[in-house]
């Protein structure tokens, strides 16, 4: 019996040590082997992400009052992201089309919280890097126009069309680290371009099935018209058989300038996204993909719309809204990096029907306005009607502010039942000829809704469904 006892322990012990003989073999062998790196996405399936996002720090409002400082605010902001996804892009034009489940963000801040949630009519998006235009991100409803809080919603750092174009390495080993390149690192955090980084990526495990990629480094980058610094560290995870990053935890540390048409913020943002084979569903069909190609052009345009469905602006994007309610609106028109001028938007009481405002009577109205500033005129005024089919008038006054000349056009925009609103746009005068027909185009973007789409407008949005904090439905 003993002897039989010590013969298994022998055994045990044997074992035992070929395994970790055996183990250590291959964990020789791995370290040693050389493997190429390879993802992409089939355009054939169909991609399940789901993504939170946690944001953490403080904000600055840029102060234009000499005499007033900056404001700063603190932010904490929560939200998540769910949803399938077709690739119909290149590696070169990655684009895809995506119908969200889950879209919500909450935002506190100081003691204000404000949630946002993308409309139903928005659900089905078709997502883009434009590398022509810096690397922007272009967001569009299929079935609707997207509004400036939902397009914030969907935009953040380490969107998965970024993934491929970074993630391909040939003839790598563990241990093995390398830079990324510039542009695939501005898609990746956001930006519209890296001046300088020193991010790089590291494999620290791989075998067959998956591999394990670790990313640090710091950058300094251009956004809008400002500049930022990132601390960048995470972790990918590859699944090589299906060519996959299926889990992408990212932490961005940031300290961003406040610009004249964003904020600057200070703060950690936390990024944590997973990637799996999704079902196929009807939105997604090959047919449905082909049918919205053919059918539609899908633009990149944002939507400024009263709560009741009074009116709408719809907007190319390269106009930054500011601020905005029910009654007015401020936004900033950059092209190529450059903030060119500002326009306020303001609604006005309604005039009787049988008496709309004249060309004549708004040429007083601005002359009134002008009185005080002796180098101050009116150059031209003329009446005309915007794409929407609303009576617009148009006055341009030149004037010297500064000692730098200036000009402002002023819009009278109404409808035929007296409802009307005014533009104001400031721009300098070496500006103007870039100035004048994205000025025209925001204008001819407005219309005021008639009283029975008015009236479906806020009956669709009250029938919506009420939901709990969690997102459940309330049923009543």
């Amino acid at each position: 019996m003993i002897q039989h006892f010590a013969f298994k322990t022998v055994v045990s012990q044997l074992a035992v040590h070929l395994m970790m003989v055996s183990a250590a073999a291959v964990t020789s062998f791995a370290q040693d082997k050389v493997s190429n790196l390879e993802t992409g996405y089939d355009k054939s399936l169909v991609y399940r992400v789901d993504s939170q996002i946690e944001h953490s720090g403080s904000v600055v409002i840029r102060s234009y009052d000499k005499e007033k400082e900056d404001q700063q605010f603190s932010l904490e902001v929560k939200a998540k992201l769910g949803y399938n996804e077709r690739f119909i892009g290149t590696p070169a034009k990655p684009q895809s089309v995506r119908l969200y489940d889950q879209a919500k963000g909450e935002f506190v801040i100081d003691n204000g919280k404000l949630t946002t949630e993308l409309s139903q009519n928005n659900r089905l998006i078709v997502a883009r890097i434009k590398s022509d235009e810096g690397n922007k991100y272009q967001f569009a409803s299929i079935n609707d126009v997207l509004q400036q809080r939902e397009l914030e919603l969907l935009r953040y750092p380490c969107d998965p069309l970024a993934f491929p174009g970074f993630l391909n390495k040939e003839k790598v080993q563990i241990g093995d680290e390398w830079e990324i390149g510039k542009d695939e690192l501005a898609r990746l955090v956001g930006v519209d371009s890296v001046i300088f980084s020193t991010v790089k990526l590291v494999l620290k495990e791989i075998d067959e099935a998956s591999a394990k990629i670790h990313i640090v480094g710091k950058l300094k980058a251009e956004v809008d018209d400002t500049l930022t610094e990132m601390g960048v560290a995470g972790v990918i995870l590859l699944d090589r058989e299906k060519r996959l990053a299926k889990s992408v935890r990212l932490t961005v540390n940031e300290k961003r300038r406040a610009a004249q048409i964003a904020p600057g913020f200070e703060g950690q943002t936390k990024i944590d996204i997973n990637i799996a084979a999704g079902k196929e569903i009807p939105e997604l069909s090959t047919d449905e993909l082909k049918r919205i190609a053919k059918t539609k052009t899908i633009r990149s345009i944002l939507k400024w719309a009263e709560e009741k469905g009074n009116f709408e602006l719809k907007y190319d994007p390269s106009w930054k809204m500011i601020t905005s309610d029910n009654e007015a609106a401020i936004l900033r028109f950059v092209d190529r990096g450059d903030l060119l001028t500002q326009c306020s938007i303001v609604r006005l009481a309604s005039r009787p029907v049988d008496r709309p405002l004249s060309l004549e009577e708004f040429k007083t109205e601005v002359a009134k306005l002008i009185a005080k500033d002796a180098s101050s005129r009116i150059e031209t005024a003329e009446e005309m009607t915007n794409l929407n089919g609303l009576k617009t008038l148009k006055v341009l006054v030149r004037g010297i502010e500064e000692q730098i000349p200036m000009n402002w056009l002023y819009y009278n925009v109404a409808s035929p039942d007296g409802r009307q609103v005014t533009f104001v746009f400031m721009l300098e005068e070496t500006v103007f000829s870039r100035v004048i027909d994205p000025a025209q185009r925001l204008v001819d973007g407005f219309k005021f809704n008639s009283r029975e789409n008015q009236l479906k407008s806020h009956l669709d949005k009250s029938s919506e469904p009420k939901r709990d904090a969690k997102g459940n439905q309330i049923v009543r």
